[in-house]
């Protein structure tokens, strides 16, 4: 069992904390910025942390949660045994997780996709 992402639904660092913390960049002039810092100080730690280093180093930088199962078994009436990738919950941020991890582990594949809930589309 691999852990593809353990974070929120909106993953971590969270965008408005990413956003935040690259103010520098932004137009500080109507003090918006520093009333919109004061507010999400507090929220944002983590997600402060995350954005340090490496993110496959940092334990705080997390996607969507989401698990692969890979196990060996047989195919059908074949007897030979092959490898079999299953994938619970497919978030946002599944990609990433996907590329990073998957041929870490020498997942090359998906055989089939579990979904635990839905989320709202409009």
């Amino acid at each position: 069992m691999i852990f593809l992402g353990t974070g929120s639904s909106t993953g971590c660092p969270k965008p408005i904390c990413s956003i935040i913390n690259q103010s520098q960049y932004l137009d500080e002039s109507d003090g918006h910025l520093e009333y919109l810092k004061s507010k999400m100080n507090d929220s944002c730690k983590v997600s402060r942390l995350a954005t340090e280093g490496d993110p496959r180093f940092n334990k705080n930088y997390r996607n969507n949660p989401s698990i692969l199962i890979n196990y060996e078994g047989k195919s059908g009436n074949d007897a030979s045994k092959r490898w079999f990738n299953v994938i619970i919950d497919v978030g946002k941020t599944f990609r990433e997780g996907a590329i990073r991890w998957m041929p870490h582990r020498g997942a090359y594949s998906i055989d089939s996709i579990v979904l635990t809930h839905e989320h709202f589309g409009q």
